[in-house]
């Protein structure tokens, strides 16, 4: 099972989203089993999230100490997105291929950090 969200009103599965971490202030990106996506926590704050939904609405990479979404142009000439923790990674990373879904995922980090915005379209 994966989560689905609606941007430009059509469904995308996504199969990680991110939810509130243990601490205020604090994000982890999980799978629908509230499983870590990668082999270590990725987990930031608010803004680091939020810079982390600009990148991937401009299309560029972001690293910050414990989260990382990285650009690589590679599967059947589209854009994939690897989400890894710098600090504590040992190579393993999640994925997400297509602009849809890094549009998705954006979407929903936005919404989840600033509910009261107008969504992206």
């Amino acid at each position: 099972m994966s989560e689905r969200i609606r941007p430009g009103g059509y469904d995308v599965k996504l199969p990680f989203v991110l939810r509130d971490g243990s601490m205020d202030d604090w994000y982890v990106l999980q799978d629908h089993r509230w499983q870590y996506v990668s082999d270590a926590c990725v987990e930031g704050d608010a803004e680091e999230w939020r810079q982390i939904a600009t990148a991937l609405i401009e299309g560029t990479s972001i690293s910050f100490k414990r989260c990382a979404a990285v650009r690589k142009d590679e599967e059947w000439s589209q854009i994939v997105y690897e989400f890894y923790s710098p600090r504590n990674s040992q190579g393993k990373s999640a994925r997400l291929v297509g602009r849809d879904q890094h549009i998705a995922l954006a979407q929903q980090i936005l919404a989840l950090l600033d509910p009261f915005k107008a969504p992206l379209t």
